[in-house]
């Protein structure tokens, strides 16, 4: 069995499948055979094939963070960063673990520090506020012009 986990982040609904475990690992490539993640997040978050989500997440360890994220959006087009995921997965994180109140989660786009806020009682049908730190973007000139549709 496939221990699969739907989270709404501001509107935006996503899927996770925590790899933490070897047992979880082990159910995944028994019941997706051998289909690739990127089929099955299309599988997935296709909402007449399955329960139908903006993106998948598999969370893994990660020898650079606490924890690693390998993010497809529903197309299966592979995902570097999103805000509302990693809202997501720190309100995964603290519905497994109420005292913790910070962590780093390893992405495409880089490590991401988040901070739950412990002051007050959870209620988990309430939104999440996490403090996200994003990584700097280094585009390496002081302007970038960026050219939008045909002109």
């Amino acid at each position: 069995m496939v221990k699969l986990y739907k989270l709404t982040g501001t509107g935006n609904h996503f899927l996770l499948i925590d790899l933490r475990d070897k047992r979880a690992r082990k159910s995944v490539k028994e019941y997706f055979h051998r289909l690739s993640r990127k089929q099955i997040a299309r599988k997935l978050c296709n909402p007449f094939q399955s329960v139908g989500a903006d993106g998948l997440l598999f969370l893994e360890n990660s020898q650079l963070a606490d924890l690693k994220w390998d993010f497809y959006n529903a197309d299966g087009s592979r995902a570097e960063m999103c805000g509302n995921a990693a809202r997501c997965v720190g309100r995964y994180v603290l519905s497994l673990n109420k005292s913790c109140s910070h962590f780093t989660l390893e992405t495409r786009a880089g490590v991401v520090g988040i901070t739950l806020p412990l002051t007050k009682k959870y209620n988990f049908s309430d939104p999440a506020v996490v403090d996200i730190e994003m990584p700097k973007i280094n585009i390496y000139e002081p302007n970038l012009t960026v050219k939008v549709g045909a002109k």
